[in-house]
């Protein structure tokens, strides 16, 4: 019995051994798969809370966005308007801008206008002055040649008293021996304009010659001084110089208004010859109150071509 029962109880050992193990394996079993569940369900949960958490801060990120956005757009809004207005300011002012320019233009056209006549006027003006000038200068003329005739008229009584008496062949000859350059000058008056007529501002053998004309007239053709007769006429006085005594073949201005050429004969006397109303004379130097003498510089030989 004994022989039967050991073997028995280490069987029943065994088994109890290994229900044993078996048992712990199934607990083992058993507990593992509801531990890792239950780690997981602990993380699924963490990880929920987190998702819920990262979803109410994407929620309030959206709604912060979309504040965000409706503030953009009632900004965009208020920049449309402003726009807007600025559009409109634009156009208002661009169509101030053209009307201004047009105004400009229409200013531009009658101050244009306005100048033309002013010029016109101007012109029309100067004209009237050059007219009333030239009248003021006839008038100045015809006075002073009235003043001449009168004065001749008066002196014709007297001329004859103040003619040169001398031996005008031997004067000539004295003076051309002496003085050669100043004798062509005295034949060129006696003998090449000795037949030319009077006329009042006359400065050619052809219309005549005044007093101061046949000067001018006789130095120019002497070669004596340069210019026009006409120019020389007018500015024997800017162009000659002034001296206080004449010598032979000076130019002699008396006060009424001749202008005569100074001369010596063979016997000292000195003598004027020139132009007056009564043709081309010869005087004593004193036939009249001298205005002003001029000094003509006559170089060694001089040729006068004068058209007789």
């Amino acid at each position: 019995m004994n022989e039967i029962e050991e073997p028995l109880q280490y069987l029943l050992a065994q088994v109890e051994n290994r229900e044993r193990s078996a048992r712990r394996r199934a607990l083992i079993y058993t507990l593992v798969p509801i531990l890792v569940g239950v780690i997981v369900l602990i993380y699924s949960g963490w990880r929920i809370q987190q998702d819920r958490l990262a979803l109410e801060q994407m929620r309030e990120e959206h709604k912060a966005l979309q504040m965000d956005v409706e503030d953009m757009k009632q900004r965009l809004e208020i920049t449309a308007d402003q726009l807007d207005l600025t559009l409109n300011a634009l156009e208002f002012a661009y169509i101030q801008v053209e009307e201004s320019q047009q105004t400009l233009r229409r200013y531009e056209n009658q101050l244009a206008e306005a100048r033309q006549t002013l010029e016109t006027l101007e012109a029309q003006s100067e004209g009237y002055r050059q007219q009333i000038e030239a009248l003021q200068l006839q008038l100045a003329d015809m006075n002073e040649a009235l003043e001449q005739a009168e004065a001749a008229l008066r002196e014709a009584t007297t001329f004859q008293r103040y003619e040169y008496q001398g031996d005008l062949d031997q004067a000539i000859k004295y003076v051309a021996s002496f003085y050669p350059s100043q004798g062509e000058l005295l034949i060129a008056i006696l003998h090449g304009l000795g037949d030319a007529d009077w006329a009042y501002r006359g400065t050619s053998p052809g219309d005549g010659f005044d007093s101061p004309g046949l000067a001018a007239y006789v130095l120019e053709r002497c070669g004596l001084v340069e210019g026009t007769p006409t120019y020389i006429r007018g500015f024997l006085s800017e162009i000659l110089p002034i001296v206080n005594e004449p010598q032979v073949g000076d130019l002699v201005r008396y006060q009424m208004g001749y202008h005569m050429f100074y001369f010596l004969d063979e016997g000292g006397q000195p003598f004027v010859a020139g132009m007056t109303p009564f043709g081309v004379l010869l005087f004593r130097y004193d036939f009249a109150q001298i205005e002003r003498m001029y000094r003509i510089e006559y170089p060694t030989q001089i040729t006068c071509d004068v058209d007789s």
